[in-house]
């Protein structure tokens, strides 16, 4: 049994454990490796990059980490708000270090008027435009209804414990978007700030070239050699 189904036996013990579990929970790793290497190397001069405006890709960075405690709940509604968010999140940073406004302002802008704001603005690269409307996609996807199980038993105990016990019908779903989502988040800040496999340190790189798939690792390390 691996890291993460040995968490869900510990906190989650009547949960059902969803087969490939740690396929979720390598990409979470994952996630936080990239974007670790991201925060360090950002070019805080190119774009005004404040410890402020950084706070959203920390949150994107902390929503994908909460994935691992939603999923185990088999909660649609929770998992689907999560995904929203992290999304979100990713938008307004990407929104934040193009456009010099408070972060106050930022905090209560509406998704609706960031996405115009980014299509209409010159200073966003048109293919970084194409990518982020793939964050555009899945952010709608993410936003509708969640039709989840209607309450038929008249205990309501035992209508939560069928949800926890059940089959996870957002499993697959679920890790499937996010490493699609890693990918597209990964390439729009590569587009953006340049970072190469060279300026990072022997720990980081390693930490890279061992990953548990060495699919997704070379991936990343062919991102990050790419000519930009």
């Amino acid at each position: 049994m691996g890291d993460y189904e040995n968490f869900i036996s510990k906190y989650f013990p009547q949960a059902s454990i969803q087969e490939n579990a740690e396929g979720l929970y390598n990409l979470v790793c994952e996630s936080n490796i990239v974007s670790a290497v991201f925060l360090r190397y950002m070019d805080t001069e190119k774009y005004n990059l404040t410890e402020e405006k950084k706070l959203y890709y920390i949150r994107f960075r902390d929503a994908v980490n909460k994935l691992l405690f939603y999923v185990p709940l088999n909660d649609g509604i929770g998992i689907f708000s999560c995904m929203r968010y992290l999304l979100e999140q990713y938008l307004k940073f990407i929104y934040a270090i193009h456009f010099d406004i408070d972060i106050s302002k930022i905090n209560i802008t509406s998704y609706r008027h960031i996405k115009e704001d980014i299509k209409e603005s010159y200073l966003i690269d048109q293919k970084v435009k194409e990518k982020i409307e793939r964050i555009y996609s899945f952010y709608a996807k993410y936003s509708n209804d969640v039709h989840d199980k209607d309450t038929t038993n008249d205990n309501e105990l035992t209508f939560l414990e069928d949800i926890l016990k059940g089959k996870n019908a957002f499993w697959g779903t679920t890790v499937d978007d996010l490493r699609k989502i890693l990918d597209v988040t990964y390439d729009i800040l590569e587009c953006l700030f340049e970072i190469n496999f060279e300026d990072l340190n022997s720990v980081e790189r390693m930490k890279i070239s061992k990953m548990k798939s060495r699919k997704r690792s070379r991936k990343i390390l062919k991102l990050l050699n790419r000519q930009n």
